[in-house]
C-alpha cells in the first residue's frame, strides 16, 4: 500500500489537470507511444534499495528465529506472491523504467544472505537450547520445573548445555560449508548449454569465413578471366 498505491494516487492527482489539457487529438499510434515516453520520463527514478532491504530483513526473519516460529517460510511464500505482484505493478506504473545493467550478481547483497545464513546457526540453537523446551525432550536430566510451571536449567547443567549448543552450531556451519562444496555453482546442464552454445557459435563463424572466401574466390578469378578479356 505505502510502496505502490500511495505513491500512485499522488502521482496521479499531481499531473490530472496536465493529462486533460494533452488530451489526444488523433489516432496515431506513432504519437500516442512518444506521449507514453514522454510521460515516463517525468515519473520518478526507481533505486532498488529499498526492495533489497526489505528483502533482507524478510529473509532474515525466517532464517535466524526459524526454531521459534517454523510456519514463518510458509507464510512467507503468500507474502511473497502479493510483493511480487505489487513490484511488478510499481515498476510498470509509478516509477521510471529502470536502467538494464549487466551483471552476475546481486553485489554485496549476496555476502549479507550469506551472513545471515551463518548467524541463523547460533540464534536457532540458542533459541532450541535456553529459550524453549525442545532440548528438553531429549536431556531431560537438565531441567528442573519453576515456581511458575516453566521448565528451566537445574544449577551446574548451564555449562554441559552451553557446550552441546556450540556443538550443534558448529556442526550445522560445517555442514553448510560441506554442502555448499560439493553443490555446484552452477549446474552440469547449464554448463552443457554454453559449451554447445560456444561450439555452434565458432562452427557459423568458420562457415561465415568459408563462404567470405569462396566470395573473394570468385570475385578474383572473374578480375582475371575480365583482364585476360581485356588484353586479348
Amino acid at each position: 500500500l505505502t510502496e505502490s498505491v500511495i505513491p500512485y494516487a499522488l502521482q496521479k492527482l499531481s499531473v490530472g489537470k496536465d493529462n486533460l489539457s494533452t488530451k489526444k487529438k488523433d489516432d496515431d499510434d506513432d504519437i500516442s507511444a512518444e506521449q507514453n515516453h514522454s510521460s515516463e520520463v517525468e515519473l520518478d527514478e526507481y533505486e532498488p534499495f529499498d526492495d533489497y532491504i526489505e528483502m533482507l530483513i524478510n529473509f532474515g526473519y525466517i532464517t535466524l528465529f526459524a526454531s521459534a516460529f517454523p510456519l514463518a517460510s510458509f507464510v512467507t511464500v503468500f507474502a511473497n506472491v502479493v510483493e511480487y505482484r505489487s513490484d511488478c505493478w510499481k515498476l510498470s506504473r509509478v516509477f521510471r523504467r529502470p536502467t538494464v545493467v549487466k551483471t552476475d550478481s546481486i553485489g554485496m547483497w549476496k555476502h549479507l544472505l550469506h551472513m545471515l545464513v551463518s548467524l541463523s546457526a547460533l540464534t536457532n540453537c540458542l533459541i532450541f537450547a535456553f529459550t524453549s523446551s525442545q532440548l528438553q525432550q531429549f536431556i531431560p536430566e537438565n531441567y528442573v520445573t519453576d515456581q511458575f510451571g516453566r521448565p528451566a536449567l537445574r544449577t551446574g547443567a548451564a555449562e554441559e548445555t552451553m557446550l552441546l549448543m556450540l556443538g550443534m552450531e558448529h556442526s550445522l556451519i560445517v555442514l553448510a560449508g560441506l554442502v555448499k562444496s560439493v553443490v555446484p555453482k552452477v549446474p552440469q546442464h547449464v554448463k552443457n548449454g554454453l559449451s554447445k552454445r560456444d561450439y555452434l557459435y565458432q562452427a557459423l563463424l568458420a562457415k561465415g569465413r568459408l563462404q567470405t572466401m569462396e566470395v573473394v574466390a570468385k570475385v578474383q578469378s572473374l578480375q582475371k578471366q575480365k583482364n585476360q578479356v581485356s588484353e586479348a
